[in-house]
């Protein structure tokens, strides 16, 4: 049976509730559909680590920076004064700039790379896979050092590690593939099929009469599918905007 995941938000109006749920099935793909899948989570972490890289090298410029500037001869003989007066005259310069998705993505455009041109670079192969697996992959990276930061500032509860590059074999694969909600490629076909856009038609282990039904009454909009490797098996959450009738 498929499982549902308890509502993460709500959006209420006079005559409706909308939450936001998700729905995990277990799939049963063909082997061409699992060294797509394997393709896929590949490319995403690829995309993750490529923005880490990208962050982690800024980072180190900075505190190089700061560094210097701290034991500069010029620098205020205190040391926690200095290094205050450091942070704060690197911080005006502007020069060590971490990264955001939006100049990770430009990054990327310009170093990928592209098999069909016999260009080199980080991603040449990218056309084989979906484009969401790279921009899923940034903002996954995005989440990960905010989280880190937010721990150092105490904005979290719980301090975060400095963020790791993923490996694989380490780390679990999975990735998200999101869609146009006018013109949806993520479907339920029926109560064993699922249509993800780049992998085809995939068969479940588990029914989803439940969200088949939902989905022929006109209360749920797909907004997107995360596919995890769990063990042996990948797992297909799909995430929607459930219409609740009050």
């Amino acid at each position: 049976m498929i499982a549902a995941s308890q509502p993460q938000t709500s959006v209420s109006s006079t005559d409706k509730l909308v939450i936001k749920r998700a729905y995990r099935c277990v799939l049963d793909p063909s082997q061409e559909q699992l060294a797509a899948l394997s393709r896929h989570a590949g490319a995403q972490r690829k995309a993750y680590n490529f923005a880490l890289a990208a962050k982690m090298a800024a980072h180190a410029s900075y505190n190089q920076s700061i560094a210097e500037a701290t034991y500069h001869r010029d620098a205020d003989p205190n040391p926690e004064t200095a290094l205050q007066a450091a942070r704060k005259a690197v911080k005006a310069s502007r020069q060590h700039k971490i990264p955001t998705f939006v100049d990770l993505c430009a990054q990327w455009r310009v170093e990928r790379g592209d098999t069909r041109t016999n260009t080199d670079g980080v991603t040449p192969w990218w056309r084989e896979v979906s484009s969401y697996c790279f921009s899923s992959g940034f903002r996954a990276a995005d989440a990960a050092w905010k989280n880190w930061l937010d721990g150092l500032s105490g904005k979290r509860a719980a301090r975060s590690g400095y963020p790791r590059f993923h490996a694989k074999g380490r780390s679990r694969d999975s990735f998200t593939l999101y869609h146009d909600r006018k013109k949806p490629t993520i479907r339920i076909d029926d109560a064993r099929h699922v249509r993800i856009p780049n992998l085809g038609i995939i068969r479940t282990h588990t029914s989803q009469r439940r969200l088949i039904r939902r989905q022929q009454a006109g209360l749920i909009d797909v907004t997107s599918v995360t596919l995890s490797r769990q063990g042996h098996r990948w797992i297909a959450s799909v995430l929607v905007e459930e219409t609740i009738p009050t």
